[in-house]
């Protein structure tokens, strides 16, 4: 289902030749800001979002502000930052998922270490390595 953005983010990280984990957060605002858009942080955000060419993200600890970024580059990179559906919204999350932790890599450290061990190497809450992991479940089956 969501082969389309595993393509996607495999080959955004192939163009930018990322290969260290945790991405680097510089790294992610790069890019969108190579996509020309601007990023604003406004503390008083809940959620981040896309308004014309500008990106506008909440102040969030590290792991989280990664995952945000990664989610508002899939929608960037889809082409679906005007589209607020449930379906854009899960094309973004698969998109950051396998951003961050791409299936080669994942699936290799997934069996040998604890959720908690891949949040902190792949610098993500744990309810992401949760997303992710159903994305392979997806795959499988």
């Amino acid at each position: 289902m969501f082969n389309h953005c595993e393509e996607c983010a495999l080959s955004t990280l192939e163009f930018n030749n990322i290969s260290e984990f945790p991405t680097p957060i510089y790294t992610i605002e790069q890019i969108i800001i190579d996509h020309d858009f601007d990023i604003v942080i406004i503390p008083t955000l809940t959620k981040s979002g896309i308004f014309d060419k500008t990106l506008f993200v909440p102040h969030l600890p590290d792991a989280e502000f990664r995952v945000s970024l990664a989610h508002e580059l899939g929608h960037i990179i889809l082409h679906e930052f005007f589209i607020h559906s449930a379906q854009s919204e899960a094309r973004a999350d698969a998109f950051a998922a396998y951003f961050l932790m791409p299936s080669e890599h994942f699936e290799e450290h997934a069996p040998a270490m604890t959720k908690y061990d891949l949040s902190e190497f792949y610098g993500v809450p744990v309810n992401f390595i949760n997303k992710r992991m159903e994305l392979s479940i997806d795959l499988i089956q």
